[in-house]
């Protein structure tokens, strides 16, 4: 059996309406950081390498032959660029609609939130009610039956007229109906609670262990 802050957890867990809302909250914020974004600086790099040769000759002595000389070497060059204007009318507005987003996003989510506690708070106490009003009942109805089978005992000793006997038998029928309409309300508030936990696998509190009372001694 579920307490009552286990209860909010699955709730919390399985309320379509509150997953809804998180999945808006999760897109204004961000709406809200892409609408910042486009208010900040633009920073460009860029960098360059070049490999190189050059082949130098001269003339030495008196031999003729002329030498070759190659040397080799990079030439790099590296930029940085910021940039930022004074005046970006359309991010601007887009920063003014994304943080409004996200603000309507947040207000639904909190509503939600509350909404959903609410919701799970009333159907565990609808369900506990029920079933303590369903085990009275109960008992009613064994104790209508109780008296039933005394008055017929009191009426065959001669104790207990026909009205009495009348009575025993429509207070009998009385209280079948008041059970019968206890088990159906009981069975809705479970429903609901089903439905609103998302869990099915409950045990609930209430056991029928009421016993036959043509079984019992009076």
């Amino acid at each position: 059996k579920l307490n009552l802050n286990q209860v909010i957890a699955k709730s919390l867990s399985n309320d379509p309406e509150l997953l809804s809302a998180r999945a808006t909250l999760d897109a204004g914020s961000e709406a809200k950081w892409q609408g910042a974004a486009g208010l900040l600086p633009t920073i460009s790099a860029n960098y360059q390498k070049n490999p190189n040769a050059k082949t130098e000759s001269t003339t030495a002595g008196t031999t003729g032959n002329t030498p070759w000389t190659t040397s080799r070497y990079s030439a790099a060059s590296t930029s940085v660029q910021i940039r930022q204007p004074l005046f970006r009318p359309r991010q601007v507005l887009g920063f003014i609609q994304g943080l409004d987003q996200s603000t309507q996003a947040e207000w639904r989510y909190k509503s939600a939130l509350n909404q959903a506690i609410i919701r799970s708070i009333s159907s565990y106490g609808d369900w506990l009610i029920d079933e303590q009003s369903l085990r009275y009942q109960e008992k009613n109805k064994l104790a209508a039956e109780l008296k039933e089978l005394q008055v017929t005992k009191m009426q065959q000793a001669g104790l207990a007229s026909l009205p009495d006997a009348a009575q025993a038998k429509a207070d009998k029928h009385r209280a079948s109906m008041e059970l019968a309409l206890a088990k159906q309300q009981f069975e809705f508030s479970k429903q609901n609670f089903f439905n609103v936990t998302g869990q099915r696998d409950i045990v609930p509190a209430y056991l029928n262990t009421t016993p036959d009372p043509k079984t019992l001694e009076l």
